[in-house]
């Protein structure tokens, strides 16, 4: 078993398909010191004398408003967890506490999203939200397309969340596990989708049953795992496309590709909907 490991390993490293977690564009500490110690004077240029505030009709989750007039806002750069997982009632209240006297607003480049939603920063007098979602660990940053204007202060907080094991980073290492994932899926149908796959390797020496626990990427997409363990030094993987099930293999089913090619974050939650392990890519 061992020997098939040291195999495993090898070829994660050889292959161009499969993606470890991007550090080129994370800046270092000292960098991430100046860039957090901007934030307040990032607050002051975004609510400045002029700008127009916007009441807020209802919150309806950690990073989605709703306006008076009933337009919906998307915050930019975050992704919170959805509704019936872990966090979520917690990055609500984040939210709507901020938010009680109104709103700044400022876009990147992206005026809407595919829901018509507003794709925005949002700012109040003393705080940036969704930089304060993902400080105090209630989000994880999450970057679509060319809208990456606080890109680095996001990584930033988001290595500080997890320093300090804070909300969803705060079950993190509690097991010995590590992810890969190959995300070159080819056509659309559920053979060749079986090109997408996340591999989950027991580093540890204790036996890990899977069951009930959950993997999901940056989007809505939520596998949950029946009865399944990893022995010490093994692997399971997690195909996107059909197939029966095995001892080390298992099948999505999904009638649709879940990883993005030009970036997305596998999570790994456990039963009790802690986040265990992530990886981002490409």
């Amino acid at each position: 078993m061992r020997i098939w490991l040291y195999l495993l390993i090898a070829l994660v490293f050889l292959s161009g398909c499969v993606s470890q977690p991007a550090k080129t564009d994370i800046p270092s500490s000292a960098e991430c010191q100046k860039i957090i110690a901007e934030l307040p004077q990032i607050i002051a240029d975004n609510t400045k004398e002029g700008s127009r505030l916007f009441y807020v009709n209802k919150t309806v989750d950690g990073d989605t408003i709703e306006l008076e007039g009933g337009q919906r806002v998307r915050f930019l750069e975050v992704n919170t967890p959805e509704k019936g997982m872990k966090w979520y009632a917690e990055a609500k209240e984040l939210t709507n506490m901020s938010t009680l006297d109104g709103v700044y607003l400022t876009r990147d480049v992206t005026d809407k999203d595919k829901y018509d939603r507003l794709l925005r920063h949002v700012f109040t007098k003393d705080s940036f939200v969704n930089a304060e979602l993902v400080r105090e660990g209630f989000a994880t940053v999450f970057i679509v397309g060319n809208d990456t204007k606080y890109a680095s202060l996001m990584k930033c907080l988001e290595d500080e969340a997890k320093a300090n094991k804070r909300g969803l980073w705060s079950a993190v290492n509690l097991y010995n596990l590590n992810l890969s994932v190959n995300f070159d899926a080819v056509g659309s149908d559920l053979e060749n989708m079986n090109g997408e796959f996340v591999v989950i390797t027991n580093m540890g020496k204790d036996i890990i049953n899977l069951q009930n626990w959950s993997i999901k990427d940056e989007a809505t997409h939520i596998y949950e795992f029946p009865s399944i363990e990893i022995s010490p030094y093994s692997n399971i993987t997690l195909y996107t496309g059909k197939g029966d099930n095995t001892l080390a293999e298992l099948y999505w089913n999904s009638k649709d590709p879940i990883w993005n090619n030009d970036g997305d974050t596998a999570f790994l939650f456990d039963e009790n909907g802690d986040l265990i392990a992530s990886i981002s890519f490409p």
